[in-house]
């Protein structure tokens, strides 16, 4: 799917609600809704249900208060504990659409800037950071992607279903607005060792000394706010000098030295509780 096609279109075009109330088994509503047309469509469902074979209906399990646990649900990817069964009129469609992007594997748009998108890496960008991963410079400071095609796919998609969908937050791409062209990598996630979350980033060298690093990077200082985390920090190779300056800007300080990996780094930080 084209880049410019994940913008904010109408991915959710019909909702099933299937319910045991109507006096089916579980093997007779999974069965409704194999047989429902779920082309653009989301079902909602008290119990768990089965596809064809192995494959998985797309769906949002919930359950009413009181309900005795079912053993099937840990199964289920999206899990709406309430009082049920959801009423029209009290659906959160935001939330629905993330569902259902998340199970159609459509990546979520996360930030916008004046001059870009920040959105969620999906395995189609690959060949794109492959590009600027190649590009001078880029590698000097930053470990460099896999060199073997299918594990760098492997790990994004990995990365989509153990730091996007429990998370929230983590590395995004970056894109041009006007051009939807593929400029780099930004976010935040959390380095193994270290309590507060990191900022990365990465803008590719035909994009550079035109402000993108610092525009995106301030965007996701300012996510961090509003997500309430009391402090984020960016770890710094010395002589990283683009990087330092890059802090410098964003209000970050040196805290001293660290060490991951066997490389030194110098950590800078920015607490985000003072105004």
């Amino acid at each position: 799917m084209a880049v410019d096609a994940w913008g904010k279109n109408e991915y959710l075009e019909g909702i099933v609600c299937l319910s045991r109330e109507s006096g089916l088994s579980a093997a007779e509503l999974s069965e409704a809704a194999a047989k429902a047309d779920l082309e653009g469509s989301l079902v909602i469902s008290d119990v768990f249900l089965h596809g064809d074979g192995d494959a998985e209906i797309p769906f949002l399990l919930y359950r009413r208060e009181g309900d005795p646990p079912d053993p099937e649900e840990g199964k289920a990817r999206f899990l709406y504990l309430g009082e049920g069964p959801m009423e029209e009129e009290d659906w959160d469609w935001d939330y629905l659409e993330q569902v259902y992007r998340r199970l159609h594997e459509i990546p979520l748009r996360i930030l916008e800037t004046e001059r870009c998108i920040l959105r969620e890496t999906h395995e189609s960008d690959v060949d794109a950071l492959y590009e600027l991963y190649e590009g001078p410079g880029i590698t000097d400071y930053m470990e460099p992607l896999f060199s073997e095609r299918e594990r760098e796919l492997a790990y994004t998609a990995a990365y989509r279903e153990n730091v996007y969908e429990p998370y929230g937050f983590g590395v995004w791409t970056v894109i041009l607005k006007e051009t939807f062209e593929i400029i780099g990598r930004v976010g935040i996630s959390y380095r193994p060792g270290y309590p507060d979350p990191e900022l990365g980033f990465m803008i590719g060298a035909p994009y550079q000394r035109q402000g993108y690093a610092l525009e995106t990077c301030r965007a996701c200082l300012d996510y961090g706010r509003e997500q309430s985390f009391d402090r984020i920090i960016a770890l710094v190779q010395p002589g990283n000098a683009a990087s330092e300056a890059l802090c410098g800007q964003l209000g970050m300080e040196p805290q001293g030295e660290t060490e991951d990996g066997g490389i030194r780094y110098t950590l800078f930080a920015v607490d985000l509780k003072t105004p």
